[in-house]
């Protein structure tokens, strides 16, 4: 189904920023303003920080397998994006962005998250902020293309969203944020009356002779 915005990016990211632990916080801030996926950023190393690029590079790592082959790339960031989790690179307690007691297993046969404990304390808190979906991170990286497809078009927030078929983010990712007329409404100023004054009076009316 075509997603359909009901969340305000702009509210949830203050308060976010005014409440959420710095676990937490990490989690939002990688889906809602770099598009990650929840296992990508379970995964997340510090090596794939790019900080003079402002970017994040998503491959193959000992721990971690891409969805698919298109899920590779580079994540472009904010620089204060950038610059914030630099600031947190420098307290790091170990390899992973995300802190978590629990070691990753690559040979599960099932999908194994180490964060997962923090990732149920951010769904508990985005969902008593009004993100109800089954899949509140998810909600989150749907924001992230939708305001991408606005500000630089469909083809970039595919290639953000590092999907396989541009298709599969028109049909399930997007929504449109900022109006998209043609703009050309000025040329009508002052129109209608123009209009009315040269209609016949039966027009006008809504009469009809017969």
């Amino acid at each position: 189904m075509r997603y359909h915005s009901f969340v305000s990016l702009e509210k949830l990211t203050a308060e976010a920023l005014r409440e959420l632990p710095a676990q937490e916080l990490k989690i939002f801030l990688l889906a809602s303003m770099a598009g990650l996926r929840r296992n990508e950023i379970d995964k997340l190393d510090w090596s794939a920080f790019r900080w003079e690029q402002s970017l994040l590079r998503i491959e193959n790592s000992m721990h971690f397998q891409t969805k698919n082959e298109r899920s590779r790339g580079d994540v472009d960031l904010d620089p204060e994006l950038s610059a914030l989790f630099r600031e947190l690179y420098a307290n790091r307690m170990g390899p992973f962005v995300i802190e978590s007691p629990i070691r990753p297993r690559r040979s599960s046969t099932y999908r194994h998250y180490r964060c997962n404990k923090v990732f149920k304390s951010l769904f508990a808190w985005l969902r008593s902020k009004g993100v109800s979906s089954a899949n509140p991170l998810h909600t989150l990286r749907k924001e992230f293309g939708s305001r991408i497809n606005d500000v630089h078009g469909i083809y970039a927030a595919s290639r953000a969203l590092r999907h396989a078929d541009i298709a599969i983010t028109s049909q399930h990712y997007l929504d449109k944020k900022s109006r998209a007329a043609v703009g050309l409404g000025h040329l009508l100023k002052g129109g209608s009356e123009d209009v009315s004054a040269t209609c016949p009076p039966s027009s006008r009316s809504g009469e009809h002779r017969s």
